[in-house]
């Protein structure tokens, strides 16, 4: 009992000495991001300008997106000059896609040291992922809602409903499409194998380009205009429309080669029981629950933008496999917390200077 305290003791040492040693570098980094030149990120001189005349607007750009909206009334009613705002704004991403993966490292994990693993070398990847800087410099309300979505679908495979609800009309507040990954996901992880089966259909109906058909099927037997408003969408930008096979190979090779990795390593570790893996098949059906909305409307301008939620799950993979190894004695932890830490500090680094 004794040595459960003890070790209990300097976890939590350890987990408050990390803290203070990660904090700030992260509260530099949104301060650099915060600061950057308003030309830096596509869409963020738009959300500045919104923030800075938010007095005239008296409802969300889009219906129902009342999440920036109503952040963006409290910073100026407390008086926070924007650059502060937009810097809290990214202090705020860092602690979602934190609680994010600290989420998941205990759905896919017993262990506490393999959690810790997880949640560090998924954070430190993270960092290098384009998708994440480009949440936290263009699609802002896209970034925010995207945590949302993944810690609903975990309370929902933990069976707190509630909790889920909730969490998703939270990412709903902040992005439209949100209601989408959530529906799917929860009829997705609800489906079991019969689920798989159906993403096959849906990858083959994809490559075949017959999804744009039968969403036009479904919209004419059902009368709701979802192949429309997908047509629709950034028609006239100039950004490539139609299908992406480049996005479906590069979503979907994560998807098979980890399934492939862990058939080999059941094979190599002559291990048959179904609970050795049982944290990457939860994985993988979040991860394949996540691209099913891309296989049914990735036909139109800015398909991307379904495939986003889904792309910040890629850093779980190798996270994943490197917590997979670890022991109770292994040292993997230490170097993962270096890792995580070297990487924020290289960032903070690289990161064009608002004081230069």
């Amino acid at each position: 009992m004794e040595r459960v305290v003890v070790n209990k003791e300097k976890n939590i040492s350890s987990d408050i000495l990390i803290f203070f040693l990660i904090l700030p570098i992260i509260v530099a980094l949104s301060f650099q991001l915060g600061f950057r030149d308003p030309l830096f990120g596509t869409d963020f001189y738009m959300y500045q300008n919104f923030y800075l005349e938010i007095a005239q607007y008296q409802h969300p750009p889009r219906p129902g997106e009342y999440g920036f909206f109503f952040l963006s009334l409290l910073g100026n009613w407390a008086g926070i000059p924007a650059n502060c705002f937009f810097a809290i704004l990214s202090l705020f991403q860092f602690l979602l896609t934190f609680l994010m993966f600290k989420k998941l490292s205990t759905i896919l994990f017993v262990s506490n040291i393999q959690q810790k693993t997880f949640l560090y070398v998924a954070l430190a990847t993270t960092i290098f992922s384009p998708f994440f800087w480009s949440g936290l410099t263009n699609v802002i309300r896209h970034a925010l809602a995207v945590p949302f979505v993944v810690l609903s679908l975990c309370y929902f495979l933990n069976s707190q409903y509630a909790k889920s609800l909730l969490l998703l009309i939270l990412a709903t507040m902040f992005h439209r499409t949100s209601i989408v990954f959530g529906f799917i996901g929860i009829i997705f992880l609800k489906s079991g194998s019969f689920s798989w089966k159906v993403f096959l259909l849906a990858i083959i109906f994809y490559v075949t380009k017959f999804t744009d058909n039968f969403m036009m099927m479904l919209e004419g037997f059902t009368k709701i205009p979802v192949y429309s408003l997908v047509q629709q969408y950034g028609r006239g930008s100039g950004y490539k429309a139609g299908f992406r096979f480049d996005f479906l190979l590069f979503t979907l090779f994560p998807l098979f080669f980890a399934d492939f990795l862990k058939h080999m390593l059941r094979i190599a570790s002559k291990k048959q029981e179904t609970d050795t893996f049982a944290g990457l098949t939860t994985l993988l059906s979040l991860y394949a629950s996540l691209v099913t909305p891309f296989l049914l409307f990735g036909y139109g301008a800015y398909s991307d933008r379904w495939l986003f939620t889904a792309w910040a799950l890629l850093p779980a993979f190798p996270a994943y496999f490197t917590a997979l190894f670890v022991n109770k004695r292994s040292l993997i932890p230490f170097f993962c917390v270096i890792l995580f830490i070297f990487s924020y500090l290289l960032t903070v680094i690289v990161f064009p200077k608002p004081w230069l």
